[in-house]
């Protein structure tokens, strides 16, 4: 399997595990987007550190990717519930398969932000959530 293909099934894969949070709307990943049927989530790729791995010269990609997770275009009354309740969920869904099905070594959550998302225009509440990967390629 060549780089790109590598790579994409990592987003291919976590689109795949978050269409399974019963908490979000819609997931998109890679593709055009409009901000509806919220709550939903944004797959974005982020800065992928690339080194020479220790095992058979193969490289060793610490995949980076942010989940922007869209709740509402409404003040929330209880951040808790209506914000982190479902981006909680979110992390828990990836965690459920530290491999997205095979596609990586591992996954974790290096960071968990909610804030509020200034998108397209339009402030929306929800947050971050950032993940790195871990897989070899050569």
């Amino acid at each position: 399997m060549g780089f790109y293909d590598s790579y994409k099934t990592v987003f291919i894969n976590a689109k795949a595990s978050l269409e399974k949070v019963t908490e979000l709307n819609n997931v998109v990943s890679g593709e055009r987007y409009r901000i509806a049927k919220l709550p939903m989530a944004v797959i974005d790729p982020g800065v992928t550190p690339i080194k020479k791995g220790s095992v058979g010269g193969k490289l060793q990609l610490a995949l980076r990717f942010q989940v922007y997770v869209i709740v509402t275009a409404n003040e929330p009354a209880d951040w808790l519930e209506e914000i982190v309740q479902p981006m909680g969920a979110v992390v828990d869904q990836i965690l459920s398969d530290k491999t997205l099905d095979g596609a990586v070594l591992d996954v974790f959550p290096r960071a968990f932000v909610p804030r509020t998302l200034p998108l397209k225009g339009k402030m929306y509440y929800g947050g971050v959530i950032e993940f790195e990967a871990t897989l070899f390629h050569s």
